[in-house]
Order: structure tokens, then sequence, then C-alpha cells
């Protein structure tokens, strides 16, 4: 009886992961749900560049679109030494509701850094989203190559 137990605890724990795990292979490999990179490569004036990329899903809030919230921008893959980047990530105040683009803090962060260092080069990337979600900063901050060129 002991044995039999043990074998169906076994089983019990084992066929749920083993599904979950070959499920989540084949929908890799079918490539499903599409281009999940925060950041895609752009040409922008013969010069590649990273663009925000606007069908990133986001956990279980379905499609969020970045061109709607905020301006499409393109970031030079290497930033000069002169080049100070600031991402600022959250949501709906850090996207800048209700006031959008020129009312959003990254905004006022961006004109008061450039007032102060107006010798350097200011990036403030505006992550934003409303209805935003903690996986979504986790993805960002897994970029390592943005965050340190």
């Amino acid at each position: 009886m002991k044995n039999k137990e043990r074998i169906f605890q076994f089983t019990a724990l084992v066929f749920p992961v083993a599904f979950f795990v070959l499920l989540e292979l084949v929908l890799r490999s079918l490539n499903y749900g599409g281009d999940l990179n925060l950041f895609r490569e752009v040409v922008v004036n013969g010069k590649t560049c990273y663009a925000i990329n606007p069908d990133v899903t986001v956990g279980t809030s379905g499609r969020i679109r970045f061109g709607r919230c905020t301006p499409m921008i393109s970031l030079r893959r290497r930033k000069g030494a002169d080049t100070w980047r600031v991402f600022c990530l959250g949501e709906s105040s850090t996207l800048g509701y209700p006031y959008f683009f020129n009312g959003s803090f990254p905004s006022m962060l961006r004109d008061r850094l450039e007032t102060l260092w107006p010798e350097k080069k200011i990036e403030v990337i505006n992550l934003g989203i409303t209805a935003g979600e903690q996986l979504y900063s986790a993805r960002f901050c897994k970029r390592t190559d943005i965050l340190q060129t």
C-alpha cells in the first residue's frame, strides 16, 4: 500500500510539471506570442538603434501598444561618454496620466537634467504603461546590454 501511495504522489507531481514544460517548449518552438523583447533593433538614418517594441506582451494584461502610450523613441546602440541614459519604469503616473507626454515626470526630469548639465546629452526614456506589471519591469531589467551600453 505504501508503494502505491508513493507512485501516486510521484505521478501527481511529475506529470503536471512535465506537461507544462513540454507545452512551453512546443509554444516557444512555434514562436507563439511573437517577439517578446522590450526593444527592437531598427535602422534610423543608416544607424542601428533600439526602439520600443510596440507589440510587446505584458503578462496577463494582453497586448500593450507602446505607440499609443509613449512617443516613439530610438536609442543609439552605444551611448556616448557624454550621454546620460535614464529609464523610467512604472504605471500610469510614470506615463504621465492624466497629462501625458509633457506632464509626465520623465519629461520634467529630462528638462531639469538638461538645465543642470547642458554639456551632457540626456536621454530619459519613458517606459510607463497603463496597468503595468512587475513582469514588464523584470523583463526590461534582464536586458543588461541596453543598461550597460
